[in-house]
This record gives structure tokens, sequence and C-alpha cells, in this order.
């Protein structure tokens, strides 16, 4: 039993959905829905609701942001997958409420079940009127890696303040069911029952081959200790084995899967698109002709989804040459071990060795003065695999590099070079600020959460002062999309 919490021309060159969420039982005046995976994720913001003012049940798979702890998970000491992960810290605070606020409140709560980060980025580093969104999954695969995420809206407010009692249940194909979490309090404060909450736990799991198939039913219950009422939610997921889907087919179907994947992270989207003829590894002018954005997706997009890594070693015997040498180079960057060299080619055991031999810069490491662009892009590839903060945030550093930007437009106007190393590594970095600088505004222009995550880290005085004077241009004061 396993637990958990928490692409290729190129290498010929050297060898040679989101699913759709079903009715469930549920006091909420809407279910939540998912998209087909037949067209790539949309990259259309959603229209925005405030999130003191709305008192409906998500919907489209969106949610309004919440006051509400930080949850973060932590290692369980069960030995069941379905294992509660619980740490809280203060986040906000609403203002007070009249004692007579929760008379109008009618208690919704929301079970989710999704592949997306579980520090809730999404969630909780938005500014107050942004729009999270969640992508709902109804179909998972033996040693996938899940969560349950659990929200209320509609909890009564007395004195500011709210007090709930939950459970989550989960009742398994054989028909027994299992207490996830049991009577677990949930007070705080806020300012209007309007406002959603996140649950301080997080359950998070990955069925191996020792769980029955079938459909697993999670019932979620809240009682609302200040107005009495009791409500419940009822979801469902299928636990399935692991069947490949077909490559897709078209360079822009591709790149579109790529750059939005974070919006839908499906595990068979990621097979389609790294075994695509028409993913392409190599870029032109970039270092060792390598496209690093896409080497930096395929790094965190497979960690999140280990279990293909298996499956992709399963196929590596009857697949093409092409495919064979896409598993060695993935195997290779994702730091796995290498394939068995009895079954590989000589050309094919000579590629191994060269690509296991090759360096990859580490964008979290310091800013190289020759892969400086390269990991810029390494945190972007990353950025479209889960949409995190923490890449768009190690880019912004170099906003603050402005004294080196200077330093390098003065040198390009006069059409001269550095004259040692010390000017190189100033030289670059000026280069690397121009370049975070262009392409932190073009990605804010194209994707709602990164222009969010920027306006969350200025209010929030989680930039360099010296970044803020060139971020506050490129994103409007409420964070609203450009488009």
């Amino acid at each position: 039993m396993k637990i958990f919490i928490r692409f290729a021309a190129l290498a010929v060159a050297l060898l040679c959905g989101t699913f759709a969420f079903s009715e469930v039982e549920s006091k909420s005046s809407a279910s939540p829905e998912g998209n087909g995976n037949s067209n790539p994720p949309a990259s259309v913001s959603p229209s925005k609701r405030s999130r003191t003012s709305d008192n409906s049940s998500p919907s489209d798979s969106h949610l309004p942001s919440g006051d509400s702890p930080i949850r973060t998970t932590k290692d369980p000491v069960s030995k069941d997958p379905l294992s509660a992960s619980v740490a809280s810290r203060p986040d906000k605070s609403g203002q007070g409420g009249a004692a007579s606020d929760y008379a109008d409140a009618e208690l919704s709560p929301s079970l989710y079940i999704s592949v997306q980060d579980q520090a809730m980025d999404w969630w909780f580093r938005l500014p107050p009127d942004s729009v999270p969104h969640i992508s709902q999954i109804k179909k998972i695969f033996f040693n996938q890696n899940f969560a349950l995420f659990p929200f209320v809206s509609g909890a009564a407010v007395k004195d500011g303040k709210f007090s709930l009692t939950y459970s989550i249940d989960c009742k398994y194909p054989d028909g027994s069911v299992k207490s996830i979490v049991k009577d677990s309090n949930f007070d705080g404060e806020k300012s209007s029952p309007n406002i959603i909450v996140a649950c301080p736990d997080v359950i998070a799991a990955s069925f191996d081959e020792s769980f029955k198939d079938g459909k697993y039913i999670f019932t979620f219950t809240v009682k609302d200790n200040v107005s009495g009422r009791t409500a419940k939610y009822v979801n469902d997921m299928d636990l399935v084995a692991w069947s490949a889907p077909n490559p897709f087919v078209g360079a822009k179907i591709v790149r579109d899967y790529v750059k939005f994947f974070y919006l839908q992270p499906s595990p068979e989207a990621l097979w389609s698109i790294f075994f695509s003829k028409d993913f392409n590894l190599e870029q032109k002018k970039a270092p060792n002709s390598l496209n690093y954005s896409h080497i930096g997706f395929l790094k965190a997009a497979f960690k999140r989804n280990g279990f293909l890594l298996s499956a992709a070693r399963d196929y590596f015997k009857k697949a093409s040459s092409m495919d064979r040498a896409k598993i060695i180079f993935l195997l290779a960057i994702c730091g796995e071990d290498p394939i068995d060299e009895s079954i590989l080619k000589e050309k094919e055991k000579a590629y191994q060795k060269r690509i296991r031999a090759a360096k990859f810069p580490d964008p979290y490491k310091e800013w190289d003065s020759v892969m400086g662009a390269a990991q810029v892009d390494m945190l972007w590839g990353e950025f479209y695999s889960d949409g995190t903060y923490k890449p768009i945030r190690r880019i912004m550093d170099l906003l603050s590099r402005n004294e080196e930007a200077v330093f390098s437009d003065n040198l390009k106007a006069a059409r001269k070079r550095p004259e040692n190393q010390e000017e190189w590594k100033k030289f670059m970095l000026g280069l690397l600020n121009r370049a975070a600088l262009m392409t932190i505004a073009q990605h804010c222009y194209e994707m709602p959460l990164v222009e969010q995550y920027c306006v969350w880290a200025l209010k929030n005085n989680d930039v360099p002062s010296s970044s803020k004077q060139v971020l506050v241009p490129i994103v409007e004061p409420e964070g609203a999309n450009k488009k």
C-alpha cells in the first residue's frame, strides 16, 4: 500500500481531462462541472464574483476565495490511504458581524476531488475579488495522487465568529464505509455568512492495486454550531486501471495543452502530450538547442504523476524508436533509474549515457550567466504544469536587477561588449531582468492566474521593494485581466 500527502525530435537526432461532474446529492444550489478533454483548456478568465457578496454555491469549477486558515499537509500516521492532514495557521480575519448575521445564511458544503496542488496557492495567494479555479475529476487511476478539498459557504456568523463541526466518510465498492474525518471542529472569524471558508482538513491519497476498482463515494457532513443547521454533500470517483490514450495530433493543440495544463491537470492529457509527434523538445537559438520550458514542464508534471513513469517503462519494449528515445530522455531529466541496458540497442545505450552525463540547470539556484534564460524558461514550464506561485515568485526576483538592466542597456546602445567576467555577469543579469519583465507582462495578459499572483505579491509585500516600481504598471490595481 502506498500513501501520499502531498518531449522529441532532438532524441531522434541524437539516436541516428478533466471529467464531467455527475449529479450529486447535496443541499447546494448548483453542482460543479468539469470540462471534457476533447478540446484544449480554455484560457479565458471567468467572470469575477465578490468573495463577500455572493452566497451561491460554486459552479463551473470556480469558487470565490474565502477568509480561512491556510492548511498545509504533513505525513499521515494512518495506514489507510485516505488520511486527513491538518496543520493550520491564521490567515486573515473578517470584521465582527452582528448577532443576527446567521439568520439568512444557507449552509452549503462542497467537497471537491482534484489533483491540483494541495498547498492551494490557487486559493490563498489571490487578491480578494478573484475567482479561484478548481479542476474536478471523476476518475482516478491506481497509484495516482489525488486530494479532497472541503469548503463551506453560508456558515452562520455571530459576534463576528463562525463555528462548524464536520465529518467525511468514504463508501468503498464493497459497501463498507470508512471514516476519514470524524467530528472535526473548525472555528474562526469572518465578516459575513456569504464568505466561503476552506476547511483545515485536506485529504490526500493514492490507491494501489490492493484496493478494489470501482466507485468510491465520499459524504461530507457539516453542522453549523451557531445556527444549528446541518447539511451534507456527496461526491464520488471511479478507481480504474491505467489505459494509455492516443497521442495528440496537431502542433497548436499540443502547445495549448502544455501552456494551460494547470487548468485541467489530467494524466491522460500529459501522456497524449508527451508521446505526440508534434511535441518538440528542440528550440532554435536556445542553449543546446533545447526547449527548456518543455523540460521544466515535463519534470514538474511527471513528478506529480509519478505512476506514469512506471507506465512508460512498461510501454518501452513495444514503443517506436522515437518513443523509446523520449522515455530515455524523460527518465534522465526526472532523476529516475535508467533503462536496463540489456533491452537497449547500441545507439540507445550511447544516447542514454550522453543524456545522463548532460547537466541541466537548476532554476532555483544562482542565476547562471550562460543558462539564465533556460532557467527562466524552466520556471514557466513548471508553472504551466501545476499553476503554483513558487516559480512566478522566483521569476519576480529578477525584477530587482534594475541596475544591471541599465548597465546592459547602455552597453548595447554603445555597441560594446563586457570587458571582464564581472561585467559579463552584470550584463547577463540585466538581460534576464528585461526578459523576466517581458515574459511576466505577456503571461499576465494571457493568464489571469499569473496576474492574480502578481497582484497578491504586491498587496502582501512579497516582492523586493525595487521590483514593485516595474511590476505595478503591469497589473491593474484590482488584478483585473486586460484581455
